[in-house]
């Protein structure tokens, strides 16, 4: 996916596994496992990352709205930063 800025994520599924590859521009390369958890009393499945456990979802959820925002104030991303 690549956005009007011309930052670009790519996301790769890996059935065998039940994995999801995410590398993003600003958190880098992140591996998620799907897993059962429980919300609110019932159990959901979500993507999880082994490494901090954060959700796949919280994640592109975040960035995308951080881009959004910095768009909107007319910030550019230039050498890995926001100017």
């Amino acid at each position: 996916m690549t956005l009007a800025n011309g930052l670009a994520y790519v996301i790769n599924k890996q059935p065998a596994n039940k994995q999801i590859w995410l590398s993003s521009p600003i958190s880098g390369p992140k591996r998620f496992d799907y897993r059962e958890v429980h919300y609110n009393g019932v159990r959901v499945g979500k993507w999880v990352c082994g490494r901090d456990n954060t959700y796949l979802v919280q994640i592109l959820n975040h960035e995308l709205a951080m881009q959004m925002l910095v768009e909107g104030e007319g910030k550019k991303w230039v050498d890995g930063k926001y100017e």
